[in-house]
């Protein structure tokens, strides 16, 4: 049975997981009762930000095989969250692909009639704001680091860009938070919008956490960057615990939330 690696951590010490290439949901770490946070799939260093986050709740990796469809891998992850977690508020978040996968999830929690506490995108720019292949050059690019970091050789046709190229975002009537970088974009890059492109997306508000990494893959590499999304991450939890300790809602619910469209 073909196997996959993830670091995890065991208290505060880092260690090396083997994990099934079938499995669903990697625990990075396990202790804790509050709400769960969620992150669509792994990133480089991602692990460290979690150990900033301490241990009073769980942090999950969703897993998946090659993504052939944003619409139907988002789906096969709300079937995992829900069976770990029953009620809401829910709050995940994923980078690249993994973003756009994070953002379907959302909409089709909130048409289950479900809370989302917490939506973060991770460097990850909306695909119809961007003019042209820039975006896929983009994803393309980050594809090929990653791999280059694992070991791995580079394929001449990759799935989740292909995945990418069809999804269309729909409106979302949550909140976004956006993690990204303002340095190390060349002049293409600059042409887009501050919030890349997600604010006419997102009705209920948009938050945007600048960080110093110069490459995409490096976001959750230097200290200074992950202390400070782990302290924003932390606002936003505290934020949704407060609020679910009320016993009220932290993000309306839409009137009617539109399917996002995947062209095939």
């Amino acid at each position: 049975m073909s196997t996959d690696f993830y670091t995890i951590l065991h208290g505060e010490t880092k260690a090396l997981a083997v994990v099934t290439k079938s499995a669903r949901l990697v625990t990075l770490q396990a202790a804790g009762k509050k709400t769960p946070f969620f992150m669509v799939g792994t990133y480089p260093h991602f692990i460290d930000v979690v150990k900033l986050l301490g241990t009073e709740r769980p942090v999950l990796s969703l897993t998946a095989p090659k993504i052939y469809s944003v619409t139907r891998i988002a789906a096969a992850h709300v079937k995992t969250i829900l069976e770990r977690q029953p009620k809401g508020p829910y709050m995940f978040g994923g980078g690249s692909v993994g973003g756009l996968v994070a953002y379907e999830i959302a909409q089709r929690l909130q048409a289950l009639g479900h809370e989302v506490g917490l939506l973060v995108l991770f460097d990850m720019p909306n695909c119809d704001r961007v003019p042209g292949e820039r975006v896929f050059a983009f994803l393309a690019a980050t594809r090929n680091a990653l791999l280059r970091m694992r070991g791995h050789d580079i394929p001449r046709e990759d799935v989740e860009i292909a995945a990418a190229r069809r999804y269309r975002p729909a409106p979302y009537s949550g909140k976004l938070l956006l993690v990204k970088r303002y340095r190390g974009l060349n002049w293409r890059w600059q042409l887009i919008e501050p919030d890349f492109g997600w604010s006419e997306m997102v009705r209920g508000g948009l938050e945007v956490c600048l960080v110093e990494a110069a490459e995409h893959v490096e976001i959750f590499k230097s200290e200074s960057d992950r202390v400070l999304i782990a302290e924003t991450l932390q606002q936003w939890f505290d934020e949704v615990e407060l609020r679910r300790s009320a016993g009220r809602s932290s993000i309306s619910q839409p009137e009617v939330a539109p399917a996002a469209i995947e062209h095939v």
